[in-house]
C-alpha cells in the first residue's frame, strides 16, 4: 500500500498544494516518510502560485523539517519544468550518492 510505498523509496516528492495538509492520504504519505527518516524534498506548481503561497501552507509541525531544503518550483512549460525535475534528481543523487541518474 501506499505506506510501504513510501519505506522503498530513496527520496520522498511532496508536491504540495492550498489543500494538501488537509488530506489524510497526503499526510499518511508524508508522515511515513518522516518517520522512517526519508529524504524530502517539497515541491509546487509554480504557474500557479508563488514560492510565499507555498510555503505558507505547511503546518507549523511540518516546517523545521520540510523547508530544510529549497522548495522546489515546478512549472507547467516544458523547459522551466525541466529546472525543476533536475533540482529534484540532484536531491535523490544527494540521498543516495550510489544512484545513477542517467
Amino acid at each position: 500500500g501506499m505506506r510501504a510505498g513510501v519505506r522503498a523509496c530513496k527520496l520522498f516528492c511532496a508536491v504540495i498544494s492550498p489543500k494538501y495538509f488537509e488530506s489524510a492520504f497526503c499526510l499518511l504519505e508524508l508522515r511515513t516518510a518522516l518517520s522512517h527518516k526519508k529524504p524530502i524534498v517539497v515541491c509546487f506548481n509554480s504557474s500557479k502560485f508563488t514560492v510565499q503561497q507555498a510555503m505558507s501552507w505547511i503546518p507549523e509541525e511540518f516546517r523545521g523539517r520540510l523547508l530544510s531544503n529549497e522548495v522546489v518550483a515546478l512549472h507547467e512549460d516544458d523547459e522551466y519544468m525541466r529546472v525543476g525535475v533536475e533540482k529534484v534528481a540532484a536531491q535523490l543523487s544527494l540521498s543516495s550518492p550510489e544512484q545513477s541518474l542517467s
